[in-house]
């Protein structure tokens, strides 16, 4: 017996009590939004989290802590891991041990959300083929593991020229479909000039979580390849929940008609625990958990 397949065995009651712990969990946070906290003060800054009233959330990183080390960490704050972005050394290294990370974290998912390795490289048809590759390489393990692979939109995957959005159409195509599902960044999408209702619409059942935030209403959007990357966007560019020009009211309409899964609101403004606090209730009325 493989090293790989008694690590699965081993692991297999913690992945029971994971999936019963977060499968009535639709609401999450992405802990992005606390990267300027997380690395100063991680046990106080998950604490403030829970305060908010966070039961789940996507971690980005490790923070300088193995796995086991991290989990630790969630447990003591009462934080459960739906979802697991994978980290630079993750991304880089073996898809077995990217999986074996995301099952220790108690993640349900596993994923990619930046395929840009430079400021000024363009995310063309190569790049993304490339990303392709790397996603169905964790399929063996992940299936073993009893997880999903999942890919992050982040909008330069939609260029001028193109805006029936065939260079994504085509990427998705490569992925194994049993295996790696869709993970919708609304406000990135919206960002390159496409609408994220008929995104939601055209890929249905594939997209299994949703990064929910909201864009100002004077925002110039339009298609772009990424190699002209500026960095974060200014606190100007983003609207609290609800109160920009995102139809969050027809995605999230079209998230519980194909079944999504989880809608994890992501921040990526200065004041985050701000809008957290006004971001949960407003899911909360709109008949999420």
């Amino acid at each position: 017996m493989s090293k790989w397949f008694l690590a699965v065995l081993l692991l297999a009651p913690l992945a029971v009590m994971a999936a019963a712990s977060t499968d009535k969990c639709q609401v999450g946070v992405q802990l992005y939004s606390f990267r300027s906290d997380l690395d100063k003060d991680l046990p106080g800054t998950l604490a403030r989290i829970k305060q908010l009233g966070v039961d789940c959330v996507e971690p980005y990183s490790l923070h300088k802590r193995t796995a086991e080390q991290l989990r630790a960490e969630f447990d003591r704050a009462g934080l459960k891991v739906i979802s697991f972005h994978l980290p630079d050394e993750l991304r880089q290294g073996s898809p077995e041990e990217a999986v074996r990370v995301a099952k220790v974290l108690g993640a349900q998912q596993v994923g990619i959300a930046w395929v840009k390795e430079s400021e000024t490289d363009a995310v063309n048809g190569s790049k993304l083929m490339a990303a392709a590759t790397r996603l169905n390489s964790m399929c063996p393990a992940a299936r073993a593991a009893g997880l999903k692979v999942f890919y992050h939109t982040h909008g330069y995957e939609f260029h001028e020229g193109d805006p029936e959005g065939k260079l994504f159409e085509r990427f998705v195509g490569e992925l194994q479909k049993d295996c790696v599902v869709l993970q919708l960044d609304a406000f990135w999408v919206a960002y390159a000039g496409q609408d994220p209702v008929k995104f939601m619409h055209k890929y249905g059942s594939r997209v299994w979580s949703y990064h929910v935030k909201d864009m100002a209403p004077s925002l110039t959007v339009a298609p772009f390849d990424g190699s002209k990357w500026k960095g974060p966007l200014p606190d100007e560019a983003f609207a609290p929940i609800g109160k920009g020009k995102l139809d969050l009211a027809g995605l999230i309409k079209a998230g519980k008609k194909y079944g999504v899964k989880w809608y994890i609101i992501e921040d990526e403004t200065t004041h985050p625990y701000d809008n957290v606090a006004l971001a949960l209730p407003y899911l909360k009325a709109a008949g999420l958990e």
